[in-house]
């Protein structure tokens, strides 16, 4: 991966950030938009570089976070 986790940010694509293609690339801000819109859209989140999303949370915990915040918790066999 061309970025180390510490320099990444993790934009949820329900967030406001996400809407701006210039923050996190047309794809993710299209879904963002249409997620706004009331269109379906699976939910999700954007990882960028960090200094393109201010305020965003950044580093590997954050994309820890986002990951189980998205899957759920684990189950053990």
């Amino acid at each position: 991966m061309g970025f180390e986790g510490a320099e990444l940010a993790v934009v949820p694509l329900d967030a406001e950030q996400a809407k701006d293609a210039a923050a996190t690339g047309a794809k993710a801000a299209n879904l963002a938009r249409a997620a706004v819109a009331g269109l379906p859209v699976l939910p999700g989140f954007v990882l960028v570089p960090a200094d393109r999303a201010p305020g965003a949370p950044t580093g590997e915990d954050a994309v820890r976070s986002a990951w189980r915040a998205l899957v759920g918790p684990e189950e053990r066999a």
